[in-house]
């Protein structure tokens, strides 16, 4: 690895404070530059050097592959302070603000209207939601490499365009689909009769809330859903609305809010209300507090089953499992220090992937660059995991290549309403907790998994 992307690395994050950094204005053409924004600091503050280790790790195999034609430098913006700014309040020199930031980054990175910036990588919502808007208006490759919810909710504003959006997760939206199939396969199941919908206010409960109404009408399970759906504040009280689900008579309730926050809240308030059915959500990141057998919710969780299932079910999503999966897992640790979490293979194959872009394009201009990045992930010669030297021999010498990633099989396609952007299709399953020597999260074996 070069060491101009060692050093733009720590200045970056690791050892300053400001996250960010200011390039003299005559090194701005002399590199590929890509900007991160990541959350080092915050509440999210345990997934932003994660990612960012499978950001570098890609850009390393690059490096090591032979590299480009140009040094790729990465500046690193912390998404810590994602607030809104007030209607009509403009970005202000010193402010912390992520979008902010973002934008002095973006001015900082050109020259007149003409921008040099390769790429933008964000990590978790609230950044996403704060970056992807102006990355797609400005049309610069945009990357969401963690959960990303809204980017493929049609929240962004309308003049985003949706063709600079790649996705190497997968997307949200299938998980109502997903969990009306778990809820179809109980259905003559005592315990699994009636279902209570339960959602926060906000667009992404809204959606997930839609869709799995739909879904159920698909499967013709609809007389199963306890009238209209009960939208619920997004931080609470919980409890009269899970007194009103168990007094309707409701053996489930799938509940959707926004944020880990609100779901574990929720958790707490079904322990204390009593409710002895079962609990289903999509979307919810595991936290480490509802296995903690002093403080957290397992037992209730898990219903003390220590067997196969227990009271809580969740969709989940994430990479395929596969040689080149693990194999990266293993490759990541050594790297990093780090355990891989769902998305940090989307991280390490969108650096490649931006990698071999550059160099099948022979530039980083955007448009250019969005074509090459697409092309190299379907069709051609297959080029797994860990064969990037190869992936990006061939890349420079015009050959269509596809490559196959950590995450498995790439494969962007474009949707084609222009909506979602690119997107690959990942692995979609159900966990639950379950009480054996500890409290664990475990997958079920039925139904089976999808992708």
């Amino acid at each position: 690895m070069s060491k101009t992307f060692e050093f733009l690395l720590a200045s970056a994050c690791l050892l300053g404070t400001e996250c960010t950094v200011q390039p003299e204005p005559e090194d701005i053409t002399r590199s590929h530059n890509v900007i991160a924004v990541l959350p080092m600091t915050g509440s999210f503050a345990g997934k932003g050097p994660e990612h960012l280790k499978a950001i570098q790790l890609g850009f390393d195999a690059i490096e090591k592959a032979g590299g480009v034609d140009k040094p790729i430098r990465v500046f690193v913006i912390d998404a810590a302070n994602n607030t809104a700014l007030p209607a009509g309040e403009n970005c202000q020199p010193d402010s912390t603000n992520t979008l902010c930031r973002l934008e002095r980054q973006i001015d900082e990175l050109s020259v007149g209207s003409t921008r040099y910036i390769a790429a933008i990588f964000s990590s978790t919502t609230g950044a996403m939601k704060s970056v992807a808007p102006t990355a797609l208006v400005e049309g610069i490759p945009f990357f969401e490499i963690s959960s990303g919810s809204g980017l493929d909710e049609v929240t962004l504003t309308t003049a985003a365009n949706r063709t600079y959006s790649f996705a190497l997760r997968p997307l949200c939206m299938p998980e109502p689909e997903v969990t009306a199939n778990l809820l179809a396969s109980r259905g003559s199941t005592p315990g699994w009769e009636n279902v209570q919908i339960l959602r926060g206010n906000q667009a992404h409960d809204k959606m997930h809330a839609r869709e799995l109404r739909t879904s159920m009408t698909t499967l013709g399970q609809a007389n199963r859903i306890l009238g209209a759906d009960v939208e619920v504040p997004n931080d609470g009280p919980f409890e009269p609305y899970i007194d009103a689900a168990i007094a309707a008579g409701a053996k489930v309730i799938y509940f959707h809010l926004t944020g880990d926050a609100p779901n574990l809240k929720f958790m707490q308030a079904a322990e204390r209300q009593g409710f002895a059915g079962k609990l289903v959500t999509c979307g919810m990141a595991r936290r480490k507090e509802l296995l903690n057998s002093t403080a957290g919710i397992a037992a209730y969780l898990s219903n003390n089953n220590n067997n196969t299932e227990g009271r809580l079910f969740f969709a989940m999503r994430g990479p395929v499992e596969s040689p080149s999966y693990g194999a990266f897992v293993q490759d990541f640790k050594t790297f990093s220090g780090f355990d891989a979490d769902t998305f940090s293979p989307s991280g390490y194959d969108a650096a490649v992937l931006i990698g071999l872009g550059i160099a099948a394009a022979g530039t980083s201009e955007n448009v250019a660059l969005r074509q090459a990045i697409e092309a190299s992930s379907v069709g051609g010669t297959k080029f797994r995991y860990g064969e990037v030297k190869d992936a990006l021999a061939a890349a420079k010498r015009g050959e269509d290549i596809d490559l196959d990633g950590a995450s498995g099989s790439l494969d962007l396609t474009l949707d084609p309403k222009g909506v979602l952007g690119y997107s690959a299709v990942g692995r979609y399953y159900f966990e639950t907790v379950v009480k054996s020597a500890d409290f664990k999260y475990q997958a079920l074996a039925t139904p089976n998994d999808i992708r």
